[in-house]
């Protein structure tokens, strides 16, 4: 359902982007559908259910946490929006990537750990 509301949340914060309510939605649904991906991630790798049982846990802890920094980007947008900032969209563009960053770093840390 997230997924075919995008389009609507598209057309009205690019009609209105001047405006904190439109950037309020569109982030609220992609921030939906975000963790919407994570939880199925969490979901297929929980137990070796849908990943290849050795495939390495550290790795699979990586890309969850990766794949939080759309949510918490986009959570982030939306509460700006309700402190009354229509532009805070433009600052999950430097969140999501520095959260990557720091999930990509623990792996790597956790990697030189275990040899």
């Amino acid at each position: 359902m997230c997924i075919a509301f995008i389009p609507f949340t598209t057309a009205f914060y690019s009609e209105y982007s001047y405006w904190s309510v439109p950037m309020m939605w569109y982030s609220a649904n992609i921030a939906l559908t975000g963790l919407l991906q994570w939880w199925m991630w969490k979901y297929a790798t929980r137990q070796n259910r849908l990943i290849d049982p050795s495939t390495n846990p550290h790795l699979v802890e990586q890309i969850s946490l990766g794949h939080l920094g759309v949510p918490i980007g986009f959570s982030l947008a939306f509460l700006g929006g309700f402190l009354g900032y229509p532009f805070a969209l433009a600052f999950t563009w430097m969140v999501i990537p520095l959260i990557i960053r720091l999930a990509r770093r623990r792996y790597e840390r956790r990697m030189a750990g275990s040899h």
